[in-house]
């Protein structure tokens, strides 16, 4: 008896599969379907001679066994005792970590909004306290442009200076 297991997918290919329309006016045809690295399949493993040969997913797609990873399921115990199935090692502070990727023009935008806001306040002020000797509303404008560039440009060395580490949890 075979069961279906789950496969992940180790690069991007194609996989061929037969379309039969049943109509002999429309002749089968052979169609691919892509497949995309770290992509998760589920399929039944077919054997030739006792080796493996290929995945079948989904009845009809045969997906090579050189494109796929038998992946494997493992409990994992909060006791701590000796069940315990991890084999990481290291400083118990700093716990594994994934790294969620956010969109960088939203923090762009965020900071100019701010920025413009902290530099048109920041020139009313300095016009109520005297510092600038002339009133005008275009300073509030010229103040609210340059706290937004400055903010965009402290925002572009923030990302541009940060180190990408992403550490998968077993």
């Amino acid at each position: 008896m075979t069961s279906k297991k789950a496969y992940i997918v180790k690069e991007n290919f194609k996989a061929p599969f037969v379309v039969a329309t049943g109509m002999a006016h429309k002749p089968q045809r052979i169609e691919f379907k892509p497949f995309r690295k770290g992509q998760i399949i589920k399929g039944e493993m077919k054997y030739n001679g006792g080796k493996p040969a290929f995945v079948l997913v989904g009845g009809i797609l045969p997906v090579e066994c050189r494109y796929v990873n038998e992946l494997s399921q493992k409990e994992i115990s909060n006791s701590g005792g000796a069940e315990n199935t991890s084999s990481a090692s290291g400083d118990e502070k700093k716990p594994n970590q994934v790294e969620i990727k956010t969109n960088p023009k939203v923090k762009y935008i965020d900071a100019m909004l701010i920025g413009a806001l902290v530099g048109a306040l920041g020139v009313h002020f300095a016009e109520k306290k005297g510092y600038i000797t002339n009133p005008d509303q275009k300073n509030k404008l010229y103040g609210a442009v340059a706290g937004a560039l400055l903010a965009w440009y402290v925002v572009y060395r923030q990302q541009a200076n940060k180190k990408v580490e992403i550490k998968v949890k077993n």
